[in-house]
């Protein structure tokens, strides 16, 4: 039987690294990564066309971003992604779980329009615009896909790359004072991996999304989980309230009157959408504490 070739586009980034690793270890593949970031291949190929392009890649966190940037610095993401889908038969595209959103809870389609710069970070952003462009090149060139959307993507990281990683050692090695009334939806990167060699091995690219997700569960149950049962204050605050405090320590911040951010944008983002996952889902093999304990080793 010949093997597969594979081709992974952000494969330095959480996501990508881990499904690179896992797919290296499977000997039916031949896997060739590709450093988005860099523009160039990390890998030695002669390959021409490759069975399937897995795309992993977006943009990275930068203070000079704005929103009228967006499409400007994820151009040469959308330009790889376009060049590559006439070197492949089939995509598998990492998208972010808020597209699987709009104002009424609806699946994003390409034509789907709203205003997802009103609500999102610079990453969600961009993959909602890099989503929108894929799904119209893929319709145009006729190609066979699938659409993954992770959920708050966490799991053990040796060297703490992930920022997902770092808040859940910022918030284990000191007392949180508030949490949001909203849910998070969590997932563990080894999960998304272990589905995306299910989909390769059963040739399943049937143009759906799915969100991929764990556990949905309270702010506060995430809190108590990832701490070691220690007694912290917690203050139940709503959506307004939560708001004043957050620009009210950024305030103290500037003046150098407290050090810690106890209230981050991610939080207000969730609790202005608060997704409840209910369909659509691919739950993990790996349990949701065992995540967390795997975590807790590294810290």
């Amino acid at each position: 039987m010949d093997k597969k070739s594979i081709l992974i586009i952000g494969s330095t980034g959480f996501i990508g690294k881990n499904i690179a690793e896992k797919l290296i270890n499977n000997t039916d593949y031949i896997v060739t990564r590709y450093s988005s970031k860099n523009s160039k291949y990390l890998d030695s190929t002669k390959i021409i066309k490759y069975d399937v392009l897995i795309f992993a890649s977006g943009i990275h966190k930068d203070s000079n971003y704005s929103n009228s940037d967006i499409f400007t610095h994820s151009k040469n993401n959308l330009r790889k992604l376009i060049y590559f889908l006439d070197k492949v038969d089939k995509v598998i595209f990492i998208s972010s779980f808020k597209t699987s959103f709009n104002y009424k809870n609806n699946v994003v389609e390409y034509k789907t329009k709203y205003n997802f710069y009103h609500k999102d970070s610079l990453y969600g952003k961009s993959k909602i615009l890099a989503e929108k462009i894929f799904l119209y090149f893929c319709k145009l060139k006729k190609k066979k896909y699938i659409i993954l959307s992770p959920t708050h993507v966490i799991g053990p990281e040796k060297n703490m790359l992930s920022i997902n990683n770092n808040q859940i050692k910022k918030i284990y090695k000191k007392n949180l004072l508030f949490y949001p009334d909203c849910n998070i939806s969590v997932v563990d990167v080894r999960n998304i991996s272990k589905f995306i060699e299910k989909i390769i091995i059963s040739n399943n690219f049937d143009e759906k999304k799915i969100i991929l997700n764990d556990k949905t569960l309270k702010y506060i149950d995430y809190f108590k989980i990832i701490k070691n049962n220690n007694f912290f204050l917690t203050v139940k605050i709503n959506k307004n309230l939560f708001k004043i405090i957050f620009y009210f320590q950024n305030f103290l911040k500037k003046l150098r009157l407290i050090e810690n951010q106890y209230v981050n944008k991610s939080q207000i983002s969730y609790l202005n959408l608060n997704p409840i996952v209910k369909t659509n889902i691919y739950k993990g093999e790996i349990p949701f504490e065992k995540t967390i304990a795997d975590i807790k080793k590294l810290l």
